[in-house]
């Protein structure tokens, strides 16, 4: 939901600022409903906010509350469950100058209500409540980590190359990877990595400047020159001071991973720098505690693949986390690739670890069958150790047992036969 909200949102905005064309359907479609925030309040239960939003305007005219979904970063409410502090003489409808309360968590300033009309089609629409947050309670890239990292910049020769390099990384960062095709162009990509999950990010992009681009920098100033650097400088930067440099500057809210990328350039001895922040917001407030509870439940507990199956032989990868979470890959020998997203119940993880059990993988050895037949393997990680077991067409009896207890309990959920 929330990489979905971001992509309306950034079509929203690129539609604004560009003018693209055929963009009247997402400026209708906004149009249709209107919420706004008109009030937040300190709740002690949460040590953070409630939104009080108000209905301005239903274009349709009144509508069934159970047709409404109410979804923060981390929540997700039916309109019916909500408090409402006003409301019109249809208490199962949603009528315009309804007033209700949404609860928020740390860091969360966005609200999508989710409307479903006639034909099933669901619609999103956006509360942005921002700009009613405290100064110390409101996000933005320049507070991340990666920030800090950015700051941390300096030119340094690397295997005889003059690049700009952070010189500060925390624990859990790393050179993701670097890319330097001519010589006087290149990219370093730094991230910030737990679990296998991308958390935080720092692109920086670097030019060395010809001999005509430093004659004409020697004639106007930094920003100048910096705003008719590139296509994005020429269209949406800003002049500013940035990590201690003169600058350029793109505050990119609506783009990116997490919904606020940042972008800036600025001069350093002869070279253009480019800096990109992507940053999750929740970084912000994750105590070691909770960073450590994370790596602990998000580790990937069992890995099971097989393929190729059926038309166009497609390969199936299922990963299941400690916490309950997976990830369904399905990806076809002509490139085609399918990505879905599910969660098991602890009830489910235990039979799958059941199954695991009695069937005693641990003592389950490699087993090759006929060539040219369909291939699978599981594997398996505990706190000091992994097993996998691979195995080609007619497997042992137990190890087809653990396969059809994954099967069975993973594919529904994704909408494939078991």
């Amino acid at each position: 939901m929330k990489r979905f909200a971001w992509i309306i949102l950034a079509v929203m905005v690129s539609c604004s600022i560009l003018g693209i064309p055929g963009c009247n359907f997402f400026q209708e479609v906004f149009k249709e409903h209107e919420f706004k925030t008109i009030e937040l309040r300190e709740n002690p239960s949460s040590q953070y906010y409630d939104a009080v939003v108000r209905v301005e305007h239903l274009q349709y005219g009144s509508q069934a509350l159970d047709r409404f979904k109410v979804k923060t970063l981390s929540n997700v409410f039916k309109m019916e469950d909500l408090t409402f502090i006003e409301e019109g003489k249809k208490r199962s409808y949603l009528e315009a100058g309804d007033i209700f309360v949404v609860p928020l968590n740390k860091l969360e300033w966005e609200i999508v209500i989710d409307w479903e009309d006639e034909d099933g089609e669901t619609r999103p629409f956006f509360v942005d409540c921002w700009e009613l947050l405290p100064e110390e309670d409101r996000w933005h890239p320049l507070k991340s980590e990666a920030m800090e990292v950015a700051q941390s910049i300096e030119l340094s020769q690397v295997d005889g190359i003059l690049q700009p390099v952070p010189k500060f990384l925390p624990d859990e960062w790393e050179l993701g990877w670097e890319e330097c095709p001519d010589g006087r162009c290149g990219t370093l990509q730094y991230q910030k990595v737990r679990v296998g999950e991308v958390k935080e990010e720092v692109n920086i992009e670097y030019c060395k400047l010809t001999d005509e681009e430093r004659r004409e920098l020697g004639t106007t100033s930094e920003t100048e020159f910096l705003s008719h650097w590139t296509a994005w400088t020429e269209k949406f930067s800003r002049p500013g001071v940035v990590a201690g440099h003169t600058a350029v500057y793109w505050d990119m809210r609506g783009f990116g991973s997490y919904g606020w990328s940042y972008r800036y350039a600025y001069v350093d001895d002869d070279m253009v720098v480019e800096v990109t922040l992507d940053s999750d917001p929740l970084e912000w407030v994750k105590t070691e505690q909770e960073k450590e509870e994370e790596r602990r439940t998000r580790r990937i507990f069992v890995t099971y693949g097989y393929g190729p199956i059926g038309e166009p032989e497609w390969m199936i990868t299922i990963e299941i986390r400690l916490n309950g979470e997976g990830s369904f890959y399905k990806q076809s020998q002509t490139g085609i690739s399918i990505e879905r997203l599910f969660r098991l119940t602890q009830g489910e993880l235990d039979e799958i670890e059941r199954a695991l059990q009695e069937n005693k993988f641990l003592e389950l050895e490699p087993y090759s069958g006929a060539p040219s037949a369909v291939n699978s393997f599981i594997t398996v990680g505990y706190d000091d150790m992994s097993h996998t077991v691979v195995a080609t067409n007619a497997a042992t009896e137990p190890y087809r047992n653990i396969e059809q207890k994954i099967r069975e309990i993973v594919l529904p959920k994704v909408g494939e036969t078991p």
